[in-house]
Formats: C-alpha cells, sequence, structure tokens
C-alpha cells in the first residue's frame, strides 16, 4: 500500500493557514521576544473553594493555593541518567518560572483587602484580575469573594526531549492533583488544563466516536445489501444466491479505492491530517452512486443486450458512464486546488480528486466485470432498429398509468412551474440574506460530555475569557519615549485600541508606562517620559519584574532606548473563538495604521483563530472549481448548454443549501465541518447529473419524443438508483446523530442537510425546470435546435 511511511500530522498548529497568514509573524515575534528559546508550550491551574462561602483569595485558602503550587513546580518528573539529577517543572521553564510571583508578593506586602482589578501598595500598582475569576466586590471594588483562581505555567523550547518532559509535567500535575482533590476533608478543588490532557481527552472521544461511524457503516451495508436483494427479485438476470457475493464486491470497490487513492497521497508526498480522517466516508457515499447505477442500468436495459455479455456491458457503459463521468469531472477542480495556499487543504482536495477518480476506475474494472459474470443475461437479442418506444417499462411499473400522469403533470403544468420558480428564488433570497458563515470552534465539540477536561474548556471559555481577556501586543520598534512627536503617535495608537467596543478600562492594562509614571511620580499623560531614571526602576524589588517585558539598552550618558516591549491590552465579554478572531481582525486594522512602530497583537490562539478565519473561504473557492470543471464536463457528455447550465446551477444550488441550513441553526464552519462541506460538494452532483443526462439523452434517443416522454424516460433510469443512493448516504450518519462527539454530530448535520437539499431540489424541482426551459433550448443541439 504504502511505499514509504506516511507523514503523519494531526495537529492544528501549521498547514491550516496561508504562510503569510498574519498569525505566523506574530507567533514568530512572541518566539522572538522571548529569545527565540522555541515554541510556547502553557498549562493553567484553576482553583476553587470546596465550601459555596469559600473565596481563593483570601486566609486560609490563598496560602493553600500558593502551597499547592510550588509542590507542583518541584515535582520530580524523571531521573537525568546524564546529569544525575532529578527533573523539575524549574527545569524547563527558564525566565518564565516566576510568572506567578507578583501575586504572591502583592498577597505578603497588601495590608488590607485586595482590591479588583487592580490592587495598590503604597506607591505599586498589581494587576490581580488576570488571577482571580467570578469575583464579588463592594461599592470600592474591595474584593468580598473569589470563585476561581488562575496560575499559569510557561515554557519555550525546540528540544524534543523538553516537549516530552513538559507533556509529562502535565501529567504528573494531573496525578497530583487528583490525588489531592480526592481528599474530601480538602478545603480547596483543582483543576488541570493543558494541551497534553486535552489532546488524549480528544483521541479518546474520537475512539468513542469512531463506533458510531462503524454503526453507520453497518447500517448503510445492510441497506445496500437490500437493495441488490430487491433487484434480485425485480430482475431476473440477478440470481438471489450470488447476491451476497456482488454485494461483497460492492465494498471492496470503495475500500480499494480509498486505499489506491491514500497510497498514491502519500506518493506525492502530502501529510495525513487530521481531516483526512473524514475521507473514507466520501469513497462509500460516492460508491453507492457509481455502484447503484451501473448495477441498475446493467440489469434494467435488457433491450441493449447484443450477442455476448461484453458486448452488453459496451452498451451499458454507453447508456450510464458518461452521466458518471460528468459527477467525477470535479475531480479535476479538486485536483487543480493543490495550488491552494493553505496546505492541508489543498493536500485534501487532491486527495478527493484521487478518490473520485479510483472509484471509477474501481467500479469500471472491478465492480463491471464482476456483475457480467454473477448477473448474466439470459439471452442476447439485437436491438430494435426502430424508434425506441418510451412506454415499454416504467421506473416503478412497466404499465403504470400513475406513473404517466405524474410526468404529464411534471411536464406542462405551469401552476407547477411557478410555484418551482417562486420557490427556488425564494430558497436563493433566504440563503443570502440570512445566512452569514462565521467560524467558530468550541474545544468542548471534540470532547465527550462525560470527560473530565470538559471543565478546563469551561472555566476558559466561559469564566476567564468573557472576564478578563488579555491581547498582548509586542512592539518591536517602540518610539522614542523622550521624544513628544514619537510618543504622542503612539498613545494614538493606544487610545485607538482603547477605543475598541469591550475595552476594559485602562488601568487594568499591563504596561510599563503606566507603573513607570508610578514609579517616577509622573502622569502618564504627559507629553514625554523622562527615561533617566529607567534603570532604577527596572531593579526595583516589585517593578523589575518588568524585565521579562521589555528590552532596553543604555548609553554612556545614561540615556536609555526601549528597543523591544510588550503592551498587554485587556478585554470583558470575550465568549468564543469566534469573537477572538474579531478582536484580532480589529487590532490588526489598527496596528496597520502605525507601521512605524511594528506593533503585533498576540495571543496562545492567534494560530488558530487564523484558522478559523481562513477556513471559511476553503469552502467557497474549492467549490467553485469543482462545479467549474464539471461544467466544462457536462458540454462534453451532455451536449447541451441549458441542460448543463440548469445542472450545474441546481448542483451549486444543493452545495449552498446544505451548508446554510446548519449555518441558520446556529452552526459555525470549522477545520472539521469544512472538510466535511468539501465532501458535500464532491457529492452533490450525484444527486442532479443523472437526471441531467438522462433527460438529454431521451430527445438523442427519439427526436419526436414529447416533454412527458423525456420526464418519463429520465424517471425510468434515474430515480431508482438515485433514490437508493440517496438512502444508502443518508443511512451512514444516522448512527453519528447521536454520538458522544458534537464535532461528529456536527457532520451528520451536515449530511442530512444535504440528503434534504438534493431529495427537494433533484427529486422534484430539478425535473421541473427543465421542463420549464423553451423546447428549443434542450433539443439535440448544444445550443439552439429547431423545433419538432
Amino acid at each position: 500500500m504504502f511505499i514509504w511511511k506516511p507523514t503523519i500530522d494531526l495537529g492544528f498548529n501549521e498547514g491550516y493557514t496561508t504562510k503569510d497568514a498574519p498569525s505566523v509573524t506574530e507567533m514568530r515575534k512572541q518566539m522572538e521576544f522571548f529569545g527565540n528559546q522555541g515554541k510556547p508550550w502553557y498549562m493553567a491551574l484553576f482553583a476553587t473553594p470546596t465550601s459555596p462561602n469559600g473565596t481563593t483569595h483570601d486566609y486560609p485558602l490563598f496560602p493553600i493555593i500558593e502551597d499547592v503550587y510550588k509542590r507542583i513546580k518541584n515535582l520530580t518528573l524523571r531521573h537525568d541518567e546524564i546529569t544525575q539529577k532529578d527533573i523539575t517543572y524549574l527545569d524547563l521553564c527558564g525566565e518564565t518560572c516566576n510568572l506567578n510571583d507578583m501575586l504572591f508578593t502583592t498577597y505578603e506586602k497588601i495590608f488590607f483587602t485586595l482590591v479588583y482589578p487592580v490592587t495598590h501598595i503604597l506607591k505599586y500598582h498589581s494587576n490581580i484580575g488576570k488571577h482571580f475569576y467570578d469575583v464579588k466586590t463592594s461599592e470600592s471594588g474591595d474584593m468580598i469573594q473569589s470563585n476561581y483562581t488562575m496560575l499559569v505555567f510557561m515554557a519555550f523550547s525546540d528540544d524534543v526531549q523538553v516537549q516530552k518532559d513538559l507533556a509529562l509535567f502535565e501529567r504528573t500535575a494531573l496525578k497530583y492533583v487528583d490525588e489531592y482533590n480526592s481528599n474530601k476533608n480538602a478545603a480547596v478543588r483543582f483543576i488541570v488544563h493543558g494541551e497534553a490532557g486535552m489532546s488524549e481527552a480528544i483521541a479518546g472521544g474520537m475512539k468513542d466516536a469512531g463506533l458510531f461511524l462503524l454503526y453507520g457503516i453497518i447500517l448503510a451495508s445492510i441497506l445496500l445489501f437490500c437493495v441488490f436483494i430487491t433487484f434480485s427479485k425485480i430482475f431476473d438476470q440477478l440470481r438471489c444466491e450470488f447476491t451476497p457475493l456482488i454485494w461483497v464486491f460492492a465494498f471492496i470497490t470503495p475500500i480499494g479505492s480509498f486505499i489506491t487513492s491514500l497510497a498514491i497521497y502519500n506518493l506525492l508526498s502530502y501529510q495525513i491530517s487530521i481531516i483526512v480522517l473524514v475521507a473514507p466516508f466520501l469513497a462509500l457515499m460516492y460508491s453507492f452512486d457509481t455502484i447503484i447505477m451501473l448495477s441498475h442500468t446493467w440489469l434494467s436495459d435488457t433491450e441493449l443486450r447484443r450477442d455476448a455479455p461484453a458486448e452488453h456491458l459496451r452498451e451499458v457503459f454507453a447508456t450510464c458512464m458518461p452521466s458518471i463521468f460528468v459527477t467525477s469531472t470535479t475531480a479535476i477542480g479538486f485536483l487543480f486546488c493543490a495550488w491552494l495556499p493553505i496546505p492541508h487543504f489543498a493536500s485534501f482536495s487532491v486527495l478527493i480528486g484521487l478518490i473520485l477518480i479510483s472509484t471509477v476506475f474501481f467500479t469500471m474494472f472491478l465492480f463491471a466485470p464482476i456483475l457480467m459474470v454473477l448477473a448474466p443475461a439470459k439471452s442476447f437479442l439485437p436491438v430494435a432498429t426502430n424508434t425506441q418506444d418510451f412506454s415499454r417499462t416504467s421506473f416503478n411499473n412497466p404499465t403504470s398509468s400513475c406513473s404517466h400522469g405524474i410526468c404529464e403533470v411534471i411536464a406542462s403544468s405551469p401552476k407547477l412551474k411557478i410555484f418551482a420558480i417562486i420557490f427556488l428564488v425564494l430558497s436563493i433570497a433566504i440563503t443570502f440574506y440570512f445566512t452569514d458563515i462565521k467560524g467558530n470552534l468550541d474545544y468542548r465539540q471534540l470532547l465527550p460530555k462525560d470527560s473530565p477536561r470538559n471543565e478546563g474548556v469551561h472555566l476558559m471559555s466561559d469564566i476567564v475569557w468573557p472576564q478578563f481577556f488579555s491581547i498582548l501586543f509586542f512592539i518591536t520598534k517602540p518610539p522614542n519615549f523622550s521624544d513628544p512627536v514619537e510618543y504622542g503617535q503612539y498613545k494614538s495608537l493606544i487610545a485607538e485600541i482603547g477605543n475598541i467596543s469591550n475595552k476594559m478600562d485602562n488601568s487594568t492594562d499591563m504596561t510599563w508606562i503606566n507603573d513607570f509614571s508610578t514609579f517616577m511620580n509622573s502622569d502618564p499623560s504627559v507629553e514625554s517620559l523622562n527615561m533617566t531614571g529607567f534603570p532604577n526602576f527596572m531593579n526595583d524589588a516589585i517593578y523589575g519584574n518588568w524585565k521579562a517585558g521589555v528590552k532596553y539598552t543604555t548609553d554612556l550618558e545614561g540615556g536609555t532606548t526601549i528597543t523591544n516591549m510588550v503592551h498587554i491590552v485587556t478585554f470583558k465579554n470575550t465568549t468564543s473563538l469566534a469573537d477572538k478572531v474579531e478582536l484580532f481582525r480589529i487590532c490588526r486594522s489598527i496596528t496597520r495604521k502605525y507601521p512605524q512602530f511594528e506593533a503585533y497583537p498576540f495571543d496562545t490562539e492567534v494560530g488558530f483563530a487564523d484558522v478559523i478565519e481562513q477556513t471559511t473561504s476553503v469552502i467557497i473557492f474549492v467549490p467553485i472549481a469543482a462545479y467549474f470543471t464539471m461544467f466544462l464536463g457536462g458540454f462534453i457528455f451532455i451536449g447541451n448548454f441549458a441542460v448543463t447550465a440548469t445542472h450545474t446551477f441546481i448542483c451549486l444550488f444543493i452545495y449552498c443549501g446544505a451548508v446554510s441550513i446548519p449555518v441558520m441553526f446556529g452552526l459555525y464552519i470549522n477545520p472539521f465541518t469544512a472538510a466535511f462541506c468539501l465532501i458535500i460538494a464532491a457529492i452533490a452532483p450525484k444527486y442532479t447529473t443523472h437526471f441531467s443526462y438522462f433527460f438529454q439523452q431521451a430527445i438523442r434517443t427519439n427526436a419526436k419524443a414529447e416533454r412527458k416522454d423525456r420526464v418519463y424516460e429520465t424517471l425510468r433510469k434515474s430515480f431508482i438508483p438515485v433514490f437508493m443512493s440517496f438512502l444508502c448516504s443518508t443511512m451512514l450518519f444516522i448512527p453519528v446523530t447521536v454520538s458522544p462527539i458534537e464535532i461528529f454530530r456536527e457532520m451528520a448535520f451536515y449530511n442530512l442537510s444535504l440528503s434534504i437539499c438534493g431529495f427537494v431540489f433533484s427529486f422534484f424541482f430539478l425535473q421541473i425546470l427543465l421542463n420549464a426551459i423553451p423546447a428549443q433550448l434542450t433539443g439535440t443541439h448544444f445550443l439552439l435546435s429547431t423545433p419538432n
């Protein structure tokens, strides 16, 4: 299967944004600011009282929290054989070891109650808002109660062993916390929230969801078996005892298609990302269409039999394979998207294209010969040379007057055509007016409801972000603060940031300028800063903590130049990743107005924020490319402009509807659902292509056919296979609707949306619209035909 071992990347750190995405630069600036020590690692420790009346900011709970925090920092992770010493977090954290010390210093030196969010210790200001949450205060701002205290662990490293040790530290801390919490008499309960724990919980959730996906495959396979049993009852060619063997090869087709596609994909050196996990379902859903269409054509079109099974197969291919080819021409568009600037979605588009092509290949060269051998025609008669009689067979009953009546209504009812056009126009208007596709991801969507990691996500998403969310601005070319002009421009930058909606009071911002002004007994609003006292400020017992946030140089004359600095701005009511995306968009637009300072906003999730923002463009660009190539393919195989255009338009509308309906119900686009949307784009043509193709072929077979005869022949050849394929694809995701992982339930919803839109617009509206087009435009010629 594989010539060499595939490269697997199941994270979201790289590959889901363009190489020039703003977050790429912003993350690089953060790493440069901290000395290029490597990629950042974070872990949060939350503390909450076990008693409803307890508070984490005061005695006796706060000393307990401090003690546990220090114990965790000193936990032995492993014994290093080279250095012959026990490795602890303190050996890994470098300059960030004392990240929370300002809080403990504040608590030691405070004489009265803490003031939230900024506490004053004599002339010092201490921002405690970033540590205490779910707070109750008096009218004067004194803290009365705090339900949560958050302490942050941070480190940087590109060393593989250090990264393993940091993951080990998180697991060790989690084990220690679990043991501590098992004491029912403990006054404080602790929660650890970090990457390693989340990764393990997500992996476990994926395994749980995999069972429901397996149930869906089993249900769909049972339904496919029932399809072949039904065919064996309807058509004498298919003997019941051979049905199980044909059914087995029907499943070998998508399996072989996917394995072959993945092998070629690996041969092309593409990485296997986490979104590739949904690709097997494309192979299944698309093979349902090709296999059932080929089987139905083989069994139903007995009038095409010649003097041998091979001749019969050739005629069957001539009948239905052009239609199948049209559904696979989207593969060219998907392959073209290999040049998409977002690497993982570019490679995923290539994989989709390969699956579409290989599925048709396996259908023609594996399943078709098996069908020819196991379900041969009993006799071989030459095809009649006279005009084809459309009344010989029905899509339901060979002589059903009901079928003819339905075709007559579809073909000639003006009221039905007016209703269809009005409904279609309203649907388009609703789709564009009420649908605003936005990206978002709540990490709880990836976790089972009973996962203990949900609590950490809840605290970050529902407590921390809404109450005190910080954006760090790395200023890589600070102004000359002694120069009134440059300092004035910098204050304009900060003022514009301060006007952003939900910006908290400037006193909550963390910037050395405020503390330096306090230290110098001056006002931050002065026209320029007297930097002569800056070295003393940086050596102060408390304010010296700014050494980690300000880089500076001094000259021989005592002058100070700030070379790099961080300005931390605080916001409230940030309730989701989508809110972060919007905040970063605004912050970037402001910093671009002041290019002289080279200011870069940053948060730990700035990279994923760009992933969310750029993902929405993928589900627009890739389907457009795919349907454009399908439109061109329709010219070749369908051979009529009006029918091809209608088929492409309805197919595109099915896709838009399938994506828009979940959005109307409050779902957001994320990398997982975006990948599934691309699968929807690949599957949608199967709902419209066969109807359109056979509608056009009917007039080519009999140039004098009336509209009702064209509808009749279209439904005879298309209705059963398309309907059966529709049922199998729908059944595939029915069990997933009760999956413990929300992200998979959302995929099931998208699939259900596709099924609804595909059924309504192809089984009903497409037929009406094709018959509403003037007969001259849907004749035997490409553009305009002479009336009969």
